[in-house]
């Protein structure tokens, strides 16, 4: 992990909620543009997570699940979570 990625998972851990990115940009001593890089690189690595109120957190202090959605021609569905522990949701 990078310097850059480090300080701002760090920062997020340490925060315990969501943070908007104007508080990213004032609390870290890193370059906008880098720091809106390295927030899609975490992203995508799946260690960050972007919500819908546009806020940043570290993806394991969110509640959320993670999995797919088996859809059937009859209309219902059934979420596949990914972790094996877990029963499927109808």
């Amino acid at each position: 992990m990078k310097n850059s990625e480090k300080k701002i998972v760090e920062y997020l851990i340490k925060k315990e909620k969501p943070v908007k990115l104007n508080e990213l940009i004032r609390d870290i001593d890193i370059d906008i543009k880098e720091l809106k890089k390295v927030l899609k690189s975490l992203i995508k690595s799946g260690e960050v997570t972007k919500l819908r109120s546009n806020k940043y957190c570290v993806t394991e202090n969110v509640n959320l699940l993670t999995g797919y959605i088996d859809g059937h021609p009859d209309g219902y569905a059934f979420f596949i979570p990914d972790d094996e522990n877990l029963e499927d949701l109808f």
